[in-house]
């Protein structure tokens, strides 16, 4: 309860603060009584306005409100068992319950106040017709006529959704079945495409690769979930003839599924990279046009070998699919002979093998996630390079 309550505070307590400040600069800006009334009530003038007073109020509501939860449990330091004859001190703990319904009666208090005091806030911002006309006639001249940040936020979310795609495209195998299925990666590549498609078209090559992607995913997982192309069908005790159908059917409808993700992923990075090619460099200035040229070609060089090595990464990773449902499971079954070598020889080959598969079969997940862990590394720093220049170019053309 302390260290959910303190990382509450962390997080709410500055986010908070933020919203209310930024309200109190559009207030600033744009003259609006709502946000900047003085006034207390029966109309007298106060030191701060109403919303310094609410953020301070909702600042002490949170710290109290998370107080009075941990304070009653923090009584159990005091409870003493085994005969102990007890003090005043450790007899805190009896009266707990006690405790908790006044912390809940004093948090309800508060709360409501708060609940009642933001609705008024809400309520009077949304009613100050001037300040919305005014704001209304920004968002139309500065905002709506800017294709530019439109295009940022779209690039921006779409990474974001190709970040999530590398984390769910990570393999993780309980009894033969992927318990993270790559139907979500399907998804969230198909949600990256949607946030590109009002700049970059329909992009039909990426949609349909896509589905194709997401409809055998399913098909695989659907397969595992009843028993059917799992990673385990060599290892399972079945007959020999029907493991062996079993896995060339599994390694042929995996085989397909990752050529069809690292499709997915080039289309989806194409499409990414055409658009932001389109909305960053240097503007020219002055007398010297090849200079703004050449920054723009040497921004457009970097953002491309950042796209190009998380394209190798997920060829990387879908080589990796092929290889623990395609090579590792046959390693055992390899027949090794060779003309004229002893049978010691051939045993030492065997253990090596052995060996080997051992350590695969064992340590894939490690050597999965460590991919899985540098593409998408490599996807955070992508998209902060992209971000940054994207900014850089929108501040430069106002």
């Amino acid at each position: 309860l302390f260290t959910l309550g303190v990382l509450d505070c962390i997080i709410l307590i500055p986010m908070w603060k933020n919203l209310c400040g930024g309200l109190l600069y559009l207030g600033s800006r744009n003259n609006a009584t709502a946000i900047l009334d003085r006034r207390r009530f029966g109309g007298r003038l106060g030191t701060y306005n109403a919303m310094e007073k609410y953020t301070a109020y909702s600042v002490c509501f949170f710290i109290a409100r998370e107080a009075l939860v941990i304070l009653p449990e923090i009584t159990v330091l005091s409870h003493e068992k085994g005969g102990v004859e007890l003090s005043d001190a450790s007899r805190l703990y009896d009266f707990v319950g006690i405790y908790r319904l006044f912390g809940i009666a004093v948090s309800l208090v508060m709360g409501l106040i708060w609940l009642i005091w933001t609705i008024r806030i809400i309520s009077r911002i949304k009613g100050d017709a001037p300040l919305w006309e005014k704001l209304t006639h920004k968002y139309e001249a500065e905002v709506l006529t800017r294709h530019d940040l439109f295009a940022m936020r779209s690039v921006k979310l779409s990474l974001g959704c190709l970040i999530a795609a590398a984390v769910f495209s990570l393999d993780l195998y309980l009894d033969g079945i992927n318990i993270i299925p790559d139907v979500c990666t399907a998804l969230l590549l198909g949600l990256s495409l949607l946030f590109l498609r009002r700049f970059v078209g329909k992009n039909l090559p990426a949609t349909v690769t896509t589905a194709a992607y997401g409809l055998f995913a399913a098909v695989s997982w659907v397969l595992q979930l009843k028993g059917y192309c799992r990673i385990t069908d060599l290892t399972d005790g079945i007959p020999e003839g029907t493991a062996y159908e079993r896995w060339q059917n599994s390694v042929l409808l995996q085989s397909v599924t990752a050529i069809l993700f690292l499709v997915s992923v080039l289309l989806v990075l194409r499409s990414l990279f055409g658009l932001v090619k389109r909305y960053t460099g240097v503007h020219a200035y002055g007398d010297d046009p090849s200079y703004a040229t050449h920054r723009t070609e040497a921004i457009h060089i970097l953002i491309r070998k950042k796209l190009t090595v998380v394209a190798v990464l997920a060829g990387i990773s879908a080589l990796a699919t092929l290889l623990q449902w395609g090579v590792i499971p046959t390693l055992p079954e390899l027949n090794i002979t060779a003309s004229g070598a002893d049978a010691q020889t051939v045993n030492a080959v065997d253990t090596v093998i052995t060996t080997v598969y051992q350590i695969l079969t064992d340590g894939f997940w490690f050597l999965d996630l460590t991919v899985g862990g540098i593409w998408i590394a490599t996807l955070a720093s992508a998209t902060g390079e992209i971000s940054e220049q994207m900014e850089y170019t929108s501040m430069m053309r106002d």
